[in-house]
């Protein structure tokens, strides 16, 4: 049984034991081989393979955004650049209690308006479910307008593509956002119970905790009276540049090359089976978890 990650964080984020049992794990980056070792050794459970082959989804997402037209592209930076009401601004929470919605409401989504940008509010799906009383009283507060607009689209990639940055909590889009199309996050601090998962068993800092102050700029509510001028000194930011280069080469290793390594792995393992026993029927399924 052969795991693909599916995110391009800590491998510890996983349900406790979700992975003690796979033969092969195959990851994005070299600490995400660390943690894996790690919990082996705490648990006293066998070495599994562990093959660092990228993100194939990521790729994917990267190919489109290299192909998407040239001139529109630049037109969509000159327009990061421009005046303050051409400039788009993304709120994009997760669901629950410490979603940003939930937890600030109004009171954030009031000093956004008064920026004078676009203003896109794509909640979670999951919020509309679980959350609909309060998405459709915001929704009747905030209609749409010429300035801001509330996105649903089941394809996420035109609003990342047409946005100068992204408010966040702890969600993984956060990462697709900064890694594929090298764009800046504020994002309000989790408040993460790792009880449950594999992370519990590691002391070390959470790769993620520790990447996120160098991509994107923690929200507080003191800054919200100047959110106007945080949003611009994030999105002129060289240091957050040079913080999504360095989550870049750590999380995301063989770009553009992630099926083709998946691939190469698994047929690998395959020709070794067969040269280890040359009379056994070559395996008609290979088992893929992602």
């Amino acid at each position: 049984y052969i795991h693909i990650a599916h995110a391009a964080n800590d491998i510890t984020l996983y349900k406790m034991f979700g992975l003690d049992y796979y033969d092969a794990i195959l990851l994005s980056g070299e600490y995400q081989v660390d943690q894996i070792r790690t919990l082996e050794k705490l648990r006293n459970i066998p070495e599994k393979d562990l093959e660092c082959v990228g993100i194939p989804y990521l790729d994917e997402m990267k190919k489109r955004l290299d192909a998407y037209d040239k001139k529109a592209k630049s037109k969509n930076t000159d327009k990061s650049k421009g005046e303050n009401a051409e400039k788009t601004v993304l709120l994009a929470p997760s669901w629950g209690d410490n979603g940003i919605l939930k937890k600030y409401g109004s009171k954030f989504i009031d000093e956004l308006v008064a920026t004078g940008y676009n203003i896109v509010i794509r909640p979670h799906p999951q919020s509309f479910t679980s959350e609909k009383e309060m998405i459709e009283a915001l929704q009747q507060k905030y209609p749409e307008s010429d300035k801001l607009s509330w996105n649903r689209d089941n394809d996420n990639f035109d609003i990342l593509y047409k946005s100068d940055i992204m408010i966040s909590d702890f969600s993984g889009v956060i990462f697709d956002y900064t890694l594929v199309f090298d764009k800046p996050v504020i994002y309000v601090p989790p408040e993460f119970d790792k009880s449950q998962y594999d992370a519990a068993w590691v002391d070390e800092e959470l790769w993620t905790y520790g990447i996120l102050p160098q991509i994107g700029k923690e929200l507080s509510e003191e800054d919200f009276p100047n959110i106007k001028n945080v949003i611009d000194s994030c999105i002129d930011s060289e240091e957050y540049k040079s913080g999504r280069d360095k989550a870049r080469e750590e999380t995301w290793m063989y770009i553009g090359k992630g099926a083709v390594k998946t691939v190469d792995f698994i047929e690998s393992k395959l020709t070794k089976e067969k040269q280890a026993d040359p009379d056994a029927d070559t395996p008609k399924d290979v088992a893929l978890a992602n």
